[in-house]
């Protein structure tokens, strides 16, 4: 009585709200703690690992399909894989070795702001209107402002890891805008599982070769 009581006045959203901006926000103080121990790449591929083996035992019981059962749709994951969980948290992990959580995570929330300007230049039908150019002008004149590149000492290596995190949103904001036209139907918890498997193992087929991405021991 109480649960429903609290959604109908409206605060369920603000509190489901919190909670994911919580579990977002706290998510990068975590990948700057373990980066002490692990190198980046097998970081994030032993996580996202472990996380699609625990949401597809998830799918299996919770929806009808719990695998893709056409090209479409592993073309779905596949894309989902590669640009959402590799690309995105293998340049994510790297650039928080050079700049703390706090502005890893103020770069990385541009993404949304990407995804509109991509999808207004590649899909017709998302062609941004005026106010939209504006704003995506202004969120990316925020994060500069936030970052303060400069070119000499430890400024540079900021500006490198902010850089690196910025690239980390692109990846996100392509893999999202290509992903779309691709929808085939499969269930969200499905489709989730095998991306965070197949991009769980790009990351770690590329994790001995962590040197290339800038990371050293």
């Amino acid at each position: 009585m109480i649960r429903r009581a609290l959604f109908r006045s409206g605060y369920g959203d603000l509190v489901l709200f919190s909670i994911l901006a919580l579990c977002w926000g706290t998510s990068f103080v975590a990948i700057e703690v373990g980066l002490e121990y692990v190198p980046p790449l097998l970081f994030a591929g032993l996580r996202y690992g472990v996380a699609g083996l625990i949401v597809l035992g998830y799918a299996a019981v919770a929806t009808d399909r719990f695998r893709p059962a056409d090209r479409t749709e592993w073309l779905s994951v596949g894309v989902a894989g590669v640009f959402l969980i590799a690309f995105y948290h293998a340049l994510l992990y790297v650039g928080e070795l050079y700049v703390p959580g706090a502005i890893a995570a103020t770069v990385a929330s541009t993404a949304p702001i990407l995804t509109a300007a991509f999808a207004g230049a590649v899909l017709p039908r998302e062609r941004l209107a005026p106010a939209g150019v504006v704003g995506l002008v202004l969120g990316l004149i925020g994060v500069v402002v936030v970052v303060r590149p400069s070119p000499t000492g430890l400024e540079t290596e900021l500006l490198l890891g902010a850089g690196l995190v910025f690239g980390a949103a692109i990846a996100f904001a392509v893999g999202t805008v290509l992903a779309r036209p691709l929808d085939a139907g499969l269930p969200l918890e499905t489709l989730q599982a095998w991306a965070m498997l197949v991009g769980a193992a790009v990351l770690l087929v590329g994790a001995p070769l962590r040197g290339c991405l800038l990371y050293t021991s």
